[in-house]
């Protein structure tokens, strides 16, 4: 296995738009620990000439970002750079929501993903002897022996056909993302009559068959994932900013959930928990609701989210205060409305100081979701055709993909016309990548002077998001 460290940029340009590319694809010697992976990324910022223009850095929740963070600030403090590990640290939402429905689901169902491994549909043993106490275990063992052979996919569809139904295949969950297990119990639901119908028929299937309390457990608590669903899709998307919307987004859930711990005054419920919660509903939702507040009291310690809340207290500020509030959220379609549409059209030439600022911080992503697709689009390169690819040349490859076609698929002339260059040089791969890493950065990416960049790095997935202000020129 070749571990790698993807870094990605994101700006919003002086139409403002946001864009987002890969800066650096950077193979990781040795283990992924947060003092090895802080080396790795201040030598990427050393090499951007960027080490000094920080203002926050984004990651997920796993424990070796706090070391990761401590690292950085030494290496910045040691070549003085001023550099605050907890101001700068900004998380990743998406991940924070992903722990809480997580706890959700473990204190309702049943434990996550791995333990059907012990107690399951083993692939060479469909009459294992262990009974299945767990609602998650038994639905994912239903998926499986589903999904087991062709034979048993077909007579899958045709119950479906049978139960009018479009006829389709369950998805199987991951045990590091959430939300596929939310859609496999979306279609489990969904799909009641003809699993009931498939589970009947097979023998080896039938002592993972969900009696009626189960189901009716099933559909209260996706009343209460919906919501954690709403947020991730939100999240995750690079298409507008989102930053301004994570601290209202944990507000909303934690809103929600202590609605749902709190039944009294149902009808005036703001949120719109349907029905008085079970106890286990009840107790599940207090461990989330916790967990989503140990992360929201954090926001606290970085002024980011303040400044892209617009939480600021000056003549332009306070005019800006007492405006009339736009609504961010589109009455019919539900969906965010592009906040940088406002500052461009409208923002700017009321608040110049503050639109600038808006550049700064609007730019700045909320979850990893953008370096966890370059890693997903890797897959497409490293087939197993190719497993006998060099690290470096991995890391050229996927620098020159990224910078050949942007998100659009559509063919970026800038980094086409010097591609050649890695093809036809004799020259180390280093030295090919850091010579035209530059070259795209300033003649791709700096057509004039913006204020920002916002640099994204993962390791696998681990993300670590890097926040650069000031200002590039050609």
């Amino acid at each position: 296995m070749i571990l790698f460290v993807g870094i990605t940029s994101h700006w919003i340009d002086d139409d403002w738009k946001l864009n987002h590319t890969l800066l650096d694809f950077r193979p990781l010697k040795g283990s992924h620990t947060g003092d090895n992976i802080a080396k790795v990324v201040y030598d990427v910022l050393k090499d951007f000439d960027l080490e000094k223009r920080i203002s926050a850095i984004t990651l997920n929740n796993a424990s070796n970002n706090d070391t990761l963070m401590s690292f950085l600030e030494m290496h910045m403090v040691s070549n003085g750079i001023k550099f605050d590990a907890v101001q700068f640290h900004i998380r990743c939402l998406p991940h924070i929501a992903n722990l809480a429905a997580k706890d959700f689901i473990k204190n309702t169902i049943g434990n996550d993903a791995g333990l059907i491994d012990s107690c399951g549909i083993d692939d060479n043993d469909d009459e294992s002897s262990c009974v299945p106490t767990s609602a998650l275990i038994k639905i994912q063992s239903i998926v499986r022996g589903i999904r087991k052979s062709p034979q048993r996919r077909d007579n899958f569809k045709d119950i479906c056909i049978l139960k009018k139904l479009v006829p389709r295949i369950p998805p199987i969950d991951v045990a590091t993302r959430w939300s596929s297990t939310f859609m496999m119990l979306q279609f489990v639901i969904e799909y009641k009559l003809p699993i009931n119908t498939f589970v009947s028929q097979q023998k080896q299937m039938r002592k993972y068959e969900l009696d009626e309390l189960e189901w009716n457990l099933l559909d209260e608590m996706m009343q209460v994932l919906k919501h954690f669903g709403h947020c991730t899709n939100a999240m995750e998307t690079d298409c507008y900013p989102t930053l301004s919307q994570a601290v209202p987004w944990l507000e909303s859930l934690m809103a929600f959930l202590e609605d749902v711990v709190n039944p009294a005054g149902l009808e005036k419920k703001p949120y719109g928990y349907p029905c008085i919660p079970s106890d286990v509903i009840n107790d599940a939702a207090n461990v989330a609701w916790t967990k989503l507040q140990k992360y929201y009291e954090r926001t606290d310690s970085t002024y980011a989210y303040a400044c892209a809340t617009d939480r600021l207290t000056s003549h332009e500020i306070d005019d800006y205060l007492t405006a009339p509030v736009v609504i961010a959220i589109d009455r019919v379609t539900k969906k965010p409305i592009n906040v940088l549409e406002w500052w461009k059209t409208t923002g700017v030439s009321l608040y110049p100081n503050l639109a600038k600022m808006a550049r700064d911080y609007l730019s700045i992503p909320a979850s990893s979701a953008s370096v966890e697709r370059i890693f997903s689009a890797g897959v497409d390169l490293v087939v197993p055709t190719r497993c006998s690819l060099l690290d470096e040349t991995i890391r050229v490859m996927m620098c020159r993909w990224f910078w050949t076609w942007d998100r659009k698929g559509e063919v970026c002339p800038t980094f086409v016309e010097d591609t050649d260059v890695i093809e036809e040089s004799d020259e180390p791969l280093d030295n090919l990548l850091s010579a035209n890493t530059h070259m795209g950065l300033r003649s791709g990416l700096s057509a004039g002077v913006f204020h920002q960049f916002t640099f994204l790095a993962a390791m696998n997935s681990l993300a670590y998001k890097l926040v650069c202000l000031g200002s590039l020129s050609c």
